[in-house]
């Protein structure tokens, strides 16, 4: 299942043993590593009920059981005994949390997901900031992982647009950026069933541990603010779509626009800290003239891959509501002004970066756009 997922983990130094099988392998798996000893078994509150059916899967071990509440924190776990050899970890907090738990007490660490995806097991700092060893085996039982179906369909359709704003930017910036790589399995993973939407979680978390923030990632995470969790995020995936085959299909850029990038700068600052900063890259008049050549060159090839790319979101959209997806609850000026930011919160030469270097970008609230020709301005 899933050839690209291995080979993406060791390019990015994830050496993660990956299984795609019953939880009823798990005591086996767990004695490759360890024959016996004492072992930490945690699951968020919400996994109680499927944590319970794994308790009695560990005879050869002395099982400790911890039921992990919404809003605790991971330094309780160092209360439990030194000689915790191992932790086995259901549910996408637990994980995180045993996660880092066993990096300070080095120990092994077995995730369990009770959801279709991999958030919580596989980026490479867990929710305090603190850098974390990836977990030695991630198990995947689709029998058992039922939770967050919408959401992760979601999370891992987004992936279609990110590996578009890759393509884009190593054309326009004339280099092609390490890291993307696993972005185009996933994406064609994400129309999957359980198995395959899970792997396409995983392959988009293993990108963005090692390349750039796209900007629809980017996007997305303020969307998801806003509306939520899955909401927010095809929202985002459909309106990054939608302006994408607009620009390449019809825009026409301004040859000696100046945007007032201090004034996006600011704008972008609450969202995206001093790294705004070193994203924008304001261009000359010869390499904007030189981005408008290639605009041209390319922009049949784009329009058409931004017109496939509008069509699978909306089939994304159509599996997401089916598998009980809520509507996002976002206007189309919210939306705007949210890709908008975009374009400062990542350092790739994407559309809406694009956009607002050929004057395209519709007005951004606050005057972030100031139009300069001739030293005066429109």
């Amino acid at each position: 299942m899933c050839p690209e997922l291995p080979a993406a983990a060791e390019a990015c130094g994830v050496h993660t043993r990956f299984y795609f099988e019953s939880v009823s392998r798990l005591c086996s798996r767990l004695q490759e590593l360890l024959p016996c000893g004492k072992l930490l078994l945690i699951a968020d509150e919400e996994s109680a009920e499927g944590a319970a059916l794994l308790r009695g899967l560990f005879a050869p071990f002395t099982l400790l059981f911890v039921l992990y509440g919404k809003g605790e924190g991971e330094t309780g776990l160092f209360s439990l005994p030194d000689d915790v050899r191992a932790a086995v970890a259901v549910g996408r907090r637990s994980i995180a949390a045993a996660r880092f738990f066993c990096t300070l007490r080095r120990a092994y660490c077995i995730a369990v997901p009770d959801e279709w995806g991999a958030r919580g097991a596989l980026e490479e700092k867990c929710g305090n900031g603190y850098p974390v060893s990836a977990p030695d085996i991630l198990l995947f039982d689709a029998s058992f992982a039922r939770r967050a179906r919408a959401e992760n369909i979601a999370f891992a359709a987004l992936a279609d647009a990110m590996a578009e704003d890759a393509e884009i930017d190593a054309v326009f910036s004339g280099e092609r950026k390490e890291g993307y790589a696993p972005l185009r399995p996933a994406a064609k993973y994400a129309a999957g069933g359980a198995e395959e939407v899970f792997a396409a979680t995983a392959l988009r978390i293993l990108a963005e541990r090692s390349a750039p923030a796209c900007p629809a990632a980017a996007f997305s995470r303020l969307a998801e603010k806003e509306a939520g969790e899955g909401a927010g995020t095809m929202a985002a995936l459909g309106y990054t779509a939608q302006r994408y085959a607009a620009f390449f299909g019809g825009a026409s850029p301004r040859e000696y626009y100046v945007a007032d990038y201090a004034a996006r700068a600011r704008a972008a600052e609450p969202f995206g800290g001093a790294a705004v900063y070193k994203n924008m890259r304001v261009p000359d008049l010869a390499e904007n003239a030189a981005h408008i050549r290639v605009f041209g060159e390319c922009r049949a090839h784009f329009a058409l891959s931004a017109s496939l790319l509008k069509s699978r979101a909306q089939s994304a959209a159509e599996q997401y509501y089916l598998a009980g997806g809520k509507v996002p609850a976002l206007s189309r000026e919210t939306l705007a002004k949210l890709y908008s930011l975009s374009a400062e919160l990542s350092p790739l030469l994407s559309v809406s970066a694009l956009e607002r270097d050929f004057g395209t970008l519709p007005h951004m609230c606050g005057g972030a756009y100031a139009a300069k020709r001739a030293g005066k301005k429109e």
